[in-house]
């Protein structure tokens, strides 16, 4: 839990670095992501650095502030919706994370951020009305 809060702490002072290598990008924290996953089996991490926390702070944090953003019923000027049950683990937002950025490795330099709101919309989307 400490590494989580940790990580989310860091999430809100991590500045865009300008220049040839952007320290917030996709492909530096993947690694860091599938360590947070190979150090806890619940979703709770027992062990691991404060930039897996990150990981795990950054893609729960914003899977808690998108999802009543985007939820069903939702109107904010986009097409996109985002529908995440209630019962999903943060090993399982974390996983769905790291599978969306190892699927596309043309897109390991955008920033991270961005990559975890398209895996959580992509992995939890919306059931058309019927």
């Amino acid at each position: 839990m400490k590494s989580i809060l940790l990580g989310a702490l860091m999430a809100l002072t991590i500045t865009t670095v300008h220049g040839a290598e952007n320290a917030a990008n996709a492909g530096r924290f993947l690694p860091e992501c599938k360590a947070f996953l190979d150090n806890n089996t619940s979703g709770i991490p027992t062990s691991g650095t404060a930039l897996q926390g990150f990981c795990g702070g950054m893609v729960v944090g914003i899977a808690l502030i998108a999802q009543p953003l985007f939820a069903p019923g939702q109107s904010r000027g986009t097409e996109r919706c985002m529908d995440i049950p209630e019962n999903v683990t943060n090993r399982q937002l974390v996983e769905t994370v790291v599978r969306y950025i190892e699927a596309r490795p043309q897109r390991w330099s955008e920033q991270f951020r961005v990559l975890v709101v398209q895996a959580l919309f992509d992995g939890w989307p919306c059931k058309p009305n019927r």
